[in-house]
């Protein structure tokens, strides 16, 4: 909601303002000023509209060609983005087809990104606010421009009071836009401030009744215990008060006879688990050694990648420079082969990364499975010491009546 009053705001401080500057809001020159307000103020539906508006009044202006798909483009919508700079390309002067034309690279990596930002905004919308925001964080990494991902992603950090991140985040925004979206990331900056004093206040209100909570089951439970030990106490002492000495060392004495018994079969069952445990041990550490392979071999084609992908930028650069036939056959060439070698690495890398998938879950169940020998190992464990409590407790018990 405050989001939507913001923008509403600023349409009509920004928009108001052009429709009256010398009575001219319907003119073409008017309507392409107001486009480039409503591109940097952040308003690309409004950028979408004047554009249009702008194409009815000069069809073979390029310009309102060029804000169209600059809207379209922050409005996640390549293909329209791509058609409108087709356009702007085909109508504009020689001299500025060059710089249009990459946006298509930008356009191409928007196509690329969307899925991403769809899963972010799932996430979000599922109360995984870190895991969205570090999407679009990533995602502005590869077009810096989106700043509205930007935004983005501190909204999400503040969401899941990951207040340092998200003002990290506004500041970088600040740093690159000091127009509407920087203001907007300052004015976050301040509700942010706020929200994390309030933060801070109820994690302290929750620590302190934690603590309450805490001192007073402990001291209930230390009461419980008190009264189970001397209730425990009162019992055996009306037992024996009852029971013929003879037949109690008798008792006591096949007691602990059966506890041996019982206590060598658990030991044997415990030396049995120790020695899986330390199987699973080596097993996990292989799979470990593996992942850690994999891992390097996953960074060597990282990097591996990123040179190919510089060869193929200079390649790229090289070709465009070239103009002369056999040179330019040449450049050709090297373009081809450094593109060729790009989609090699790029396919190796692939293999690798599944390859560390693939150790991953291997390693993920050979933890599985020790887990499992451990908790049978702690549960033997805790078997024999109970055994071990009882057949003191039994020679205690004997000592006592003189046995």
């Amino acid at each position: 909601m405050k989001k939507s009053i913001l923008g509403v705001y600023i349409a009509f401080a920004i928009f108001g303002n052009l429709a009256t500057a010398n009575g001219q809001s319907n003119s073409y020159a008017n309507c392409i000023d107001q486009a480039e307000a409503a591109l940097s103020a952040g308003l690309y539906p409004d950028c979408l509209a004047k554009a249009k508006q702008a194409m009815t009044l000069k069809p073979a202006g390029w310009e309102a060609q060029r804000y169209a798909a600059k809207a379209t483009f922050y409005l996640d919508r390549p293909d329209e983005a791509r058609a409108f700079l087709t356009k702007a390309i085909a109508k504009a002067p020689k001299d500025k087809q060059t710089a249009l034309r990459f946006g298509f690279k930008d356009i191409a990596t928007l196509e690329l990104l969307l899925p991403k930002i769809s899963a972010a905004r799932k996430l979000a919308k599922g109360d995984q606010h870190r895991e969205s925001a570090a999407i679009f964080v990533s995602c502005v990494e590869i077009l810096p421009d989106r700043l509205d991902w930007s935004i983005s992603a501190a909204y999400e950090y503040m969401a899941a009071e990951a207040f340092d991140d998200a003002r990290a985040t506004l500041q970088n925004v600040v740093a690159r836009n000091d127009g509407p979206v920087g203001n907007k990331a300052q004015r976050m900056m301040t509700s942010l401030a706020t929200a994390e004093a309030d933060s801070k206040k109820k994690k302290q209100a929750l620590e302190q009744q934690q603590q309450q909570e805490a001192a007073a089951k402990t001291a209930a439970e230390n009461q419980r215990l008190d009264d189970a030990r001397r209730a425990a106490a009162d019992a055996q002492r009306a037992q024996d008060a009852v029971t013929q000495k003879s037949q109690k060392k008798k008792d006591i004495a096949d007691e602990i006879a059966a506890l041996k018994v019982k206590r060598d079969a658990q030991a044997a069952v415990v030396s049995g688990l120790e020695s899986e445990m330390s199987s699973a041990d080596m097993e996990v550490e292989s799979k470990s050694s593996r992942i850690r392979s994999a891992e390097r071999s996953v960074k060597d084609g990282e990097r591996y990648v990123e040179n190919a992908e510089e060869r193929l930028q200079q390649a790229e650069e090289n070709l465009r420079q070239t103009t002369s036939g056999a040179a330019r056959a040449i450049a050709t060439y090297a373009y081809n082969q450094a593109k060729s070698s790009v989609d090699s690495w790029k396919q190796k890398l692939e293999q690798r990364q599944e390859k560390l998938e693939e150790a991953k879950a291997a390693k993920e169940e050979s933890t599985k499975a020790r887990q499992v020998v451990k908790d049978r190992l702690d549960q033997a464990k805790r078997s024999l010491n109970t055994i071990d409590q009882r057949i003191e407790s039994a020679n205690d018990r004997l000592r006592q009546i003189g046995g």
